[in-house]
């Protein structure tokens, strides 16, 4: 039988458990809130570098030894930005919880950022726009967000190829604990969890973070209207985006 607990760390981080003694494995997602609506005009794509950068080292592992420490608990992770937040998620055994908090927190807390790093990553996120010539579907549903939804929540989590060529070393560093703040940080468990014993844990982990910043708020009115994108391309792809409730 499953239960549900929810609670607030002492750092304003809200934390989210629902205990399922009928598995053996957990999943956890670490909701950031650093999405591409809090993006800076002139470095748009911030958001996604950091989404690359996150899954390659922290301040006491390099990136293999990252990936080492998290195989040999047999825990995978992952990270992605959306309009609101760069989502951490990990799955493990119930068992092995404990020993990957520690990680995960590095991930967020003290992200590595180092220089081997930085070119790589800026290469694949540039990559991903680039692939967009090459998919009509995904550039259609891109342009009915940047269409429908109120800016700046109309963003493409892929950035811009501008805004990532002017991201420096220094700014990728000295913005991140600006943004990735515990106040609006959700953190959601399910699966073979002792609740309790999470929440002293995660305490322990965070109880020195500190930060806030402002939300997004979106502008009164979103462009709207109809749009056509003439392709070279034998398919045609049709997209109608509608308001629904909240």
């Amino acid at each position: 039988m499953t239960s549900i607990s929810q609670s607030t760390l002492s750092t304003g981080t809200a934390v989210v458990i629902e205990a399922n003694p009928g598995v053996e494995s957990v999943a956890m997602v670490w909701f950031v809130p650093a999405g591409v609506a809090h993006d800076p005009s002139d470095h748009f794509g911030i958001y996604a570098f950091w989404a690359e950068l996150l899954l390659r080292g922290s301040k006491n592992l390099d990136s293999r030894a990252q990936a080492d420490a998290f195989d040999r608990l047999g825990t995978s992770r992952s990270a992605q930005v959306t309009s609101r937040f760069l989502t951490i998620g990990a799955t493990t055994l119930g068992v092995k919880l404990a020993e990957s908090l520690p990680l995960l927190v590095d991930m967020v807390r003290q992200p590595r950022f180092d220089d081997a790093s930085i070119e790589p990553s800026r290469e694949l996120c540039l990559q991903a726009i680039e692939s967009l010539k090459d998919d009509p579907g995904e550039r259609a549903a891109l342009g009915v967000r940047a269409r429908h939804l109120a800016p700046p929540f109309n963003r493409s989590t892929l950035g811009t190829v501008a805004g990532l060529n002017a991201i420096t070393a220094d700014y990728i560093r000295n913005r991140w604990p600006e943004s990735a703040v515990p106040a609006g940080s959700i953190i959601a468990i399910a699966g073979r969890v002792d609740a309790a014993a999470v929440i002293e844990q995660l305490e322990t982990l965070l109880s020195d973070w500190i930060g806030t910043h402002d939300e997004p708020t979106p502008d009164a009115k979103p462009p709207r209207g109809c749009a056509h994108e003439i392709d070279d391309s034998n398919q045609v792809q049709i997209i109608l985006m509608h308001d629904a409730p909240a």
